[in-house]
Order: structure tokens, then sequence, then C-alpha cells
């Protein structure tokens, strides 16, 4: 009899909870907020061992519809979402698409970008051919092919800052390749790619990030002086003028072989994702995007006729 009982509450409480999150996941779907929040704070704090309800919880929470958002609880709850079913692909998406928020500072993009790369990872772990995680891995493989496609390296130069180019986007340049064939190249062709890293000899010159505070070992420039104010760079306008600058007696060397590491890398994770889901309408923004950085227009068009196919009625398009 004891038995019994104990099953008809376990079933009784089973029914509850789902009765709960279906009302919260209706009142969601209809735009009802304020009562969806009140259902799943209230769920929550009765199970606090329900993954899924604080699945739902931080969707509604992170909505940008919702009056009431709240990203910070969000975030919370889908971390505590994962350390209760750490390899659950749903939720892992929804830490991603948390992190790709627009970012206070360079700081916290920094930081968020480094989530993001961790939860791709992560994600095409468990499914090798996961959309939102090849779209993650080819944008961050474009902000790397404008990066190195925008530096140069003067010999003779060293910058008294950190290299800009961090050890996570090294890390990164490296390790978020896909496996294999196709456009996207190996892992091992990555690293051989990156086996040749600029030591403290060497300074970058790149459209961000100028060499202002530089360190020079065969002519003078004065702290805060930029080169291209001295006698030596003076008449040169474009600091990614190749040419001028080596009439000019500079050594310049260029970034070209990662640049194009990077874009092989982009191209790749983003025609993965859109073989994975032809729907997924951001990600041809993004092959526009490293078609236009590139100057290489011709070769997002297989992609723009599919986009045609998938959205004719798309202004945008």
């Amino acid at each position: 009899m004891r038995r019994l009982s104990l099953l008809l509450v376990l079933l009784a409480t089973g029914a509850s909870a789902q009765a709960d999150y279906d009302q919260a996941n209706e009142a969601f779907r209809e735009g009802r907020f304020a009562e969806a929040v009140r259902i799943l704070d209230a769920a929550v704090t009765a199970r606090p061992d329900d993954a899924e309800t604080r699945y739902l919880y931080a969707r509604v929470l992170h909505d940008q519809r919702n009056p009431a958002r709240d990203a910070d609880e969000a975030g919370r709850q889908i971390a505590r979402a994962l350390d209760l079913d750490p390899d659950n692909v749903l939720y892992l998406v929804a830490l991603l698409e948390q992190a790709r928020a627009d970012s206070p500072n360079l700081l916290v993009e920094i930081r968020r970008r480094n989530e993001r790369l961790s939860a791709a990872r992560r994600i095409l772990a468990l499914d090798s051919l996961n959309a939102y995680a090849h779209e993650e891995l080819g944008i961050q493989a474009i902000h790397d092919f404008y990066a190195y496609r925008n530096a140069i390296r003067m010999p003779g130069i060293s910058r008294a800052v950190v290299d800009p180019f961090t050890s996570a986007d090294q890390q990164a340049d490296g390790e978020s390749g896909l496996s294999g064939g196709g456009n996207a190249g190996s892992n091992e062709q990555e690293d051989a790619g990156m086996a040749e890293l600029d030591q403290g000899d060497s300074g970058l010159v790149g459209d961000e990030f100028g060499i202002d505070n530089i360190a020079v070992t065969d002519f003078s420039v004065t702290n805060g002086e930029s080169f291209f104010e001295t006698e030596l760079g003076a008449g040169i306008q474009d600091r990614f003028d190749i040419e001028r600058l080596e009439s000019q007696g500079v050594a310049v060397t260029e970034y070209t072989t990662r640049a194009q590491v990077s874009y092989n890398r982009a191209i790749g994770h983003l025609r993965q994702a859109l073989a994975s889901d032809p729907r997924r309408r951001p990600v041809y923004d993004h092959v526009v995007r490293l078609a236009v950085i590139a100057n290489n227009y011709e070769a997002a068009l297989p992609d723009l006729a599919e986009m045609y196919v998938q959205f004719p009625e798309d202004p945008g398009m």
C-alpha cells in the first residue's frame, strides 16, 4: 500500500510539472510573457533540478519581445540547465545565441567570443553538422580573415604593447576549422599555416590599430608619433600601399597565407551551415559579407542562387 501511495504521489507530481510547463510554453508562444515568467519562476523554485523548465525559462527571459527581458538571469538559467544536462545540444545552442548579444565594450566582447567558440566546439562534438555551430565558426573565421588581410609586419619595429592577435585568436585559428576535406581545410593544414608566429620584434599595422608607442631599432620615432609622419613614411597616405612602402626601403611582410587559411575556413563553415539548414537566413548575409571583404563577389553567386530559391520574396535578397 505504501509503495502504491508513493507511486500515485510521483505520478501526480509529474502531471503537475508537465501542466505547469505546458501552460508556461503556451503563454510564451502567445506573447503573454509576464504570465510565463510567473509560472516558470514558481516551477524552478519547486523543482530546481528540472533542466527542461530552466531552459524554457531562459528562452522567455532572453526573448527580445519580452518587456521585462532579463539577459543576466537568462544566462544563469541556461548555465544551470547545462549543469544538469551538459550534453544537450539545444541548451548549448541557447548558450551560443545568448553570447551573441551586443557587448558594451571590447573586454566583454572578447569574453563572449571565447564563450561562443567554446559552445560551438562542444556542439560540433555532439552534432558535427549543426548549422548554428558552423555559422559561429564561420563568423569567427571572417573576423580572422579581415584582421590578417589588413595586417602587415615591418621587421625592425617592435610594439611596446601586447600583440593584438591574442593567444586565444591564434588558438581559434588553429582549432576551429573543419576536419577532413572540402574548402575549409583540415586542422593540420591550419596548424601549418600558423606555425610561424611573430615574436616581440615584429610590429603589426592594421585598420583598427596604429603603431603609436612603438620602439624602433633602425630609425627614430618619438613616442606617440606615427611611422607615417616620419621622413621614411613621408608621402605615404595608405598604410597598406605595399609597393610604395617597399620603394621607400621599408621591409614589409604581409599575412596573406594566414588570411587565405581563414578565408577557406570561413567559407567552408558557412557552406556547411547552409547544407545543414538552407533556411538559416543570417548565414547568407555572412557569405555576402565575406565576398565583399575579399573582393570576390563571384564566389557568393552559388549561395545567392540557393538564397533566391529559399527566400524568393525577401527584399533584402
